[in-house]
């Protein structure tokens, strides 16, 4: 017989065979009955957040936001039953959550609730000493900024972004990708 852990192992490395494959809808269903074998199994709650979380993604892929937004914060809030996070990985899961729930609320116009998760992602990996991830949840910040309308806060925020690019050689592609975001928030910015 399989430990919850063991299970839990198959049915994630077959919801990402599928999700490899583009079978996001293939994805759901393999993540969602594992995950009703880890409810019933009252198994640990990093599981059970992680396969709320790949499933969640997977309905972004296939444009239903509504549905990632839930399942995120369902994993979220899974997640936040391990109070205080013990892990660097606790503290990663949790920015990325935010960060793909901000990027979710950015493409529904909910300008509010995007910053709001993605200030927050910054906040976590900044704490956790992860500029490369403060980096990427910045541009997406700055992104939502602009596409508020607020473009004193975008370039602010990107700038931000572009800093710790800077110091960091590794981050080339994450100056280049804020340097991108800039340039066309101006450029947009000029044809007002």
């Amino acid at each position: 017989m399989q430990s919850d852990t063991q299970a839990w192992s198959q049915a994630d490395a077959e919801g990402r065979a599928l999700y490899e494959k583009a079978d996001y809808q293939g994805a759901i269903t393999r993540w969602l009955d594992a995950l009703v074998s880890l409810e019933e199994s009252g198994a640990n709650a990093r599981s059970r957040a992680e396969a709320l979380y790949n499933i969640g993604i997977c309905h972004g892929h296939i444009g239903d936001w509504e549905a990632l937004i839930r399942y995120l914060e369902r994993g979220l809030e899974e997640h936040f039953t391990l109070l205080p996070p013990t892990l660097q990985a606790d503290h990663e899961f949790r920015a990325r959550c935010l960060c793909r729930l901000g990027e979710a609320y950015r493409l529904l116009e909910a300008y509010d609730f995007s910053a709001d998760c993605l200030s927050a992602a910054v906040e976590i990996a900044t704490r956790s000493n992860n500029e490369v991830l403060a980096a990427e949840y910045l541009i997406a910040w700055g992104q939502t900024a602009e596409a508020a309308g607020d473009l004193i806060t975008a370039l602010n925020i990107l700038n931000r972004a572009r800093e710790i690019a800077r110091r960091h050689a590794v981050l080339a592609d994450l100056e280049a990708r804020a340097d991108e975001a800039i340039q066309q928030m101006l450029l947009a910015a000029s044809e007002l």
